[in-house]
């Protein structure tokens, strides 16, 4: 896990993980619009399924405001909407509070993640489990895919 968190704007490198997710899965019909509002922001997607395959790619670098701490951070509790100078928070009771759960199994000798997303008055939200292996590769900032980028960077705090 040190390994796999421990990547640095420094190093010049990225982590491709490839594997399949066990299941993905949303909550009722009337999450999709949510889930679809968060597809278009490259967060969500308002999919169901079996033995998906998937990718996960991880770059470090500092973005356009100079931020780069060597951290990584994986955030849920106050959903905020930001759309230009549109800015609000969201009442948590419109929220989705997620745990996500990141490990190694060294009896595969892959990573584990599962992600669940619920409201405390709503229930599950969506979520996804599933396993992957990584590998690492040299990749300076300018070579960062620009579709893996965030679509807005924002100063805030």
């Amino acid at each position: 896990m040190q390994w796999r968190f421990g990547v640095s704007s420094v190093d010049e490198t990225s982590q491709i993980g490839t594997g399949t997710m066990d299941e993905v899965w949303h909550g009722p019909w009337w999450t999709l619009p949510y889930l679809l509002l968060g597809s278009t922001r490259r967060v969500l997607f308002p999919s169901r399924g079996r033995d998906v395959p998937f990718t996960v790619s991880n770059y470090a670098y500092v973005d356009e405001f100079g931020r780069d701490h060597g951290a990584l951070c994986i955030r849920s509790g106050e959903q905020r909407f930001y759309e230009g100078r549109l800015a609000f928070r969201f009442p948590l009771l419109f929220s989705g509070v997620a745990d996500v759960r990141e490990r190694w199994d060294e009896n595969t000798q892959r990573f584990r993640i599962e992600v669940r997303v619920a409201n405390k008055l709503l229930g599950p939200l969506f979520g996804y489990r599933g396993s992957f292996t990584v590998a690492e590769r040299p990749c300076t900032a300018e070579e960062i895919p620009i579709d893996v980028r965030p679509i807005r960077e924002e100063c805030r705090e």
